[in-house]
């Protein structure tokens, strides 16, 4: 039955990745397998209705049918699942269909304690640029989860240009917290280095790269920092990594190029950027 649930829940992310990405073809297939595969994992019922409501010219036709499947979702004690409600609310506001609200209220009547809840009402803020509330409603996310690493990347990124300091601080108590996590690691790595902190960028992507969940497409940025980082041979050596290497070497060449139309313009000098105290 566990094995089921399991089956049924990833077909359910599946479906979700796909209608991001708009392949509702795809989306529809994932759905209809999570719920072949349990029939009782609701979350694929909601797919289905949001699918519902975007695929038809007909808003009203499209509402009604998609009422089914949510109506058919919360039977029974599923109509007091703060999640299912919330991921209810999520398919009408990301159609752009009207009604979102109301599955809001429910899922914080079902639990005031949801961290989902406060996370996606984070992200309601930021659309409408409230960030300071969004930021607000992140951090009653962490409050009630302190292992949601989503509120912490999320605010982070909000302050970032703001208070890149805090930004940054939020990030470091977060890998106190998930210092496993591929995620926290590798926004550590790219907070530094949008800070101009590019040897700690270095460390924070190579720690990030021993991490097996890491994105292989990330080799080229920690190639990089290590040849700002005047660590030459290191760089290179990554550079030479099977199907990296030409992209890496393009990356290289880049910024060569870059260094040297700066030091011909008289810009770069020695206490250029390389060897300035921004090197921490």
């Amino acid at each position: 039955m566990m094995q089921e649930r399991i089956k049924a829940e990833s077909y359910y992310y599946l479906g979700e990745i796909a209608f991001v990405n708009k392949d509702y073809t795809a989306a529809a297939e994932y759905y209809k397998k999570g719920l072949e595969a349990d029939p009782l994992f609701a979350y694929n019922l909601v797919g289905q209705g949001k699918l519902a409501l975007n695929g038809s010219a007909d808003k009203e036709q499209a509402e009604k049918v998609a009422e089914k499947y949510f109506k058919e979702a919360l039977k029974g004690k599923n109509k007091k699942d703060a999640g299912l409600n919330l991921a209810i609310a999520k398919a009408y506001y990301e159609t752009g269909t009207p009604g979102y609200e109301e599955y809001m209220k429910k899922s914080y009547k079902a639990d005031k304690k949801f961290p989902d809840y406060f996370m996606f009402e984070g992200d309601v803020l930021v659309n409408q640029q409230q960030y300071g509330d969004a930021c607000g409603r992140y951090e009653n996310a962490i409050y009630f989860d302190p292992n949601c690493i989503e509120a912490y990347v999320k605010y982070s990124h909000i302050y970032f240009d703001i208070n890149p300091t805090l930004a940054i601080q939020k990030l470091e108590e977060l890998q106190t917290i998930a210092p496993n996590s591929a995620i926290a690691q590798r926004e550590m790595a790219e907070a530094y280095y949008k800070n101009s902190q590019y040897t700690k960028a270095a460390e924070a992507y190579e720690k990030y790269m021993q991490n097996p969940n890491h994105f292989q497409t990330d080799r080229p940025r920690l190639a990089t920092l290590l040849f700002y980082g005047k660590r030459f041979d290191e760089s290179l050596e990554l550079a030479k990594k099977k199907i990296f290497y030409l992209m890496i070497l393009k990356t290289l060449l880049f910024v060569v190029s870059l260094c040297t139309i700066i030091m011909n313009w008289g810009i770069l000098r020695p206490q250029n950027r390389l060897q300035s105290s921004s090197w921490e």
